[in-house]
Formats: C-alpha cells, sequence, structure tokens
C-alpha cells in the first residue's frame, strides 16, 4: 500500500484540480459553469453595491475627522496657519492611500466568504453529482438538506471570517511593532505573517469542500473536525489555488466564483477516490 507524506497529499489534491477541469469536460458537465457563472453575477452586483455604499460613507467620514483633527492641531490664530492647506493636503492624500489599502483587502474578504457563505449549496450538488458518477451512489434532492447546507455555508463564513479578521489584525499589529522595534528581523516576520494567513484561509476553503463529502456519510461535527485535521495537507492543495487567485484583482472578482466553486469541488471528490469515498477514510 502506498504512503501518502504530507507532501504528496498535497501534491496530489492540487493535481486533482487539473484533473477535475478535464474530468468536467470528459463528462460534458459544462454547464455547471453557466450555473457558477449565474450565481457570481448576482453575488458580484450585490457586493459591488454594498462595498461601494460603505465604501462612501467611510470615506466622507475619515476625511471629516482628519479635518477636524488639523483644525484642532492647527487654528488659524496659531504660526501653524500658513502650513494647514499644505498639511491638509499631505494627510488627506494619506489618509486616501491607506484606505484604498484597506478597501482593496476588505473586498477581497468579503467577496471570498460571501462566496464561501452562499455558494455551499452548490458545491455540495457539483460534489454530490461527482461522487454519485464515481460511485454510483445516488442521492435523493431535499429541500431539508439544501437549506442545511446554506446554514452550514454561512455559520462556516461567519466563523472563519472572524478567525481570520482576527489573525490578520494581530500580524498586522505585530508587523508594525516588528519594523519599530527590531527592523532587522522586520522582513522575515512579515513573511512568515503573509504566509500565515495564506495557510490558513487555504484550509478554510478546503474545508469548504471536503465538508460535504463527510456530511453525506453521516459523520458528525467533531468526527468531520478531526477528519479535516487528519488531511489537512490535501486541504491546504484544494483551498490553494482558491486562496492565489482571489488576490489577483479583477480576476477574484470575475472569474473566481464562477470556476473555483466547481473546478474544487469535483477536484475534492476525485482527490479521494472511489475507494476512499465507498470506504472508511478515517
Amino acid at each position: 500500500m502506498k504512503k501518502f507524506t504530507p507532501f504528496t497529499e498535497f501534491i496530489s489534491a492540487i493535481r486533482a484540480q487539473r484533473d477535475a477541469y478535464r474530468w468536467i469536460r470528459d463528462h460534458n458537465h459544462q454547464v455547471w459553469y453557466a450555473y457558477a457563472a449565474a450565481f457570481a453575477i448576482i453575488l458580484v452586483s450585490l457586493n459591488y453595491w454594498g462595498m461601494q455604499v460603505l465604501h462612501d460613507w467611510m470615506k466622507v467620514h475619515l476625511n471629516q475627522a482628519a479635518l477636524r483633527w488639523l483644525d484642532a492641531a492647527m487654528p488659524e490664530e496659531s504660526g501653524f496657519s500658513k502650513w494647514k492647506t499644505e498639511a491638509t493636503e499631505v494627510i488627506l492624500f494619506s489618509f486616501d492611500a491607506v484606505y484604498w489599502i484597506f478597501m482593496f483587502w476588505l473586498k477581497i474578504k468579503v467577496t471570498k466568504y460571501m462566496i464561501i457563505a452562499t455558494v455551499g449549496p452548490l458545491i455540495s450538488w457539483v460534489s454530490e453529482q461527482t461522487e454519485n458518477e464515481i460511485t454510483g451512489i445516488q442521492y435523493t434532492f431535499s429541500w431539508r438538506v439544501w437549506i442545511r447546507d446554506l446554514l452550514r455555508s454561512v455559520a462556516f463564513a461567519l466563523m472563519f471570517f472572524i478567525i481570520e479578521t482576527g489573525l490578520s489584525i494581530f500580524l498586522f499589529i505585530v508587523i508594525a511593532l516588528s519594523w519599530l522595534l527590531i527592523p532587522f528581523a522586520a522582513p522575515v516576520i512579515s513573511m512568515l505573517g503573509m504566509i500565515a494567513l495564506a495557510l490558513v484561509s487555504s484550509l478554510v476553503y478546503g474545508l469548504t469542500v471536503f465538508d460535504p463529502i463527510w456530511e453525506r456519510r453521516g459523520m458528525g461535527l467533531g468526527s468531520r473536525l478531526r477528519q479535516a485535521w487528519s488531511l489537512k495537507w490535501k486541504l491546504l492543495g484544494a483551498g490553494l489555488p482558491f486562496h492565489l487567485l482571489m488576490t489577483v484583482p479583477v480576476v477574484s472578482i470575475v472569474l473566481t466564483p464562477i470556476v473555483l466553486p466547481i473546478i474544487s469541488s469535483v477536484g475534492a471528490v476525485l482527490s479521494l477516490g472511489k475507494k476512499d469515498l465507498t470506504g472508511n477514510v478515517e
């Protein structure tokens, strides 16, 4: 029996993404992309509208806060008044730059977790159809199961959004302090922080495409979490392509919600194989 190392599990999960594309093509399931595209159009439209409203509101209030601070720090009668105009331009420009970076980061995070929160039923359906063709096991459609899949996706998204956002803020503070206190080690600390965030993000998405497989087999939450930990390298390989594409402007908003929920779901089933799907992977 072939022994899988963490590296081979990781690579096999990445290769399964490539095999998923071929499997979808060979089995004439390209229409699945159309289903995902319809979902993506709705998702991107709602996300764009909501983020634009938030963007306008935050920018106005941040600029007002900056101007109020300038009025307090440099009153008109002070000797600094002649520099007030120049200082205002510099500070507002700095605010805009920092704000743009923050909103870019926030849009990526919100888009990703909106996908995770709402695409659950689609992931479960694609995963189920793929497993059916590989193993011959058929599952009857149920609205109760569909609603359960949606609620599970929303719960996963909320939980991991809080975890990843909290970790991001913590690492940002650590990195900022490292540049102030130990600048010679700051580049290494910054790189390690980015790697840690990439690993967490990849694990989250890997779990979302593997979890429906384990739930169909009647595994409880505790068993599924233990299963996820035992296959963590496979989950990393399954989620890494999604994480990487989510960091690319335009692609993350347009292409990722269309392609990856389909390819990653099929890839998760293919990476386990017929023996594991019909047997016990624990």
